[in-house]
């Protein structure tokens, strides 16, 4: 989708696992979800998003360090 603008956000997730239902909402867009190293989302990435997920990692990288 050329012309398309996305913009992208690091969060830190303070709650609890079960917390999360993907489910939970009318139209779920996802029926599963799990906790990922952020090096390990490209691999695991739809082959035509793997190219920006490889610069999410480099650019999120900093964020992605357990909080002192």
């Amino acid at each position: 989708y050329r012309g398309q603008t996305q913009k992208w956000f690091a969060l830190r997730f303070l709650g609890d696992d079960l917390e999360i239902d993907p489910t939970g909402v009318e139209h779920p867009e996802f029926s599963t979800w799990k906790w990922a190293k952020l090096t390990e989302i490209p691999e695991i990435a739809v082959s035509f998003k793997k190219s920006i997920y490889h610069t999410l990692v480099n650019e999120f990288a900093r964020f992605a360090k357990a909080p002192d």
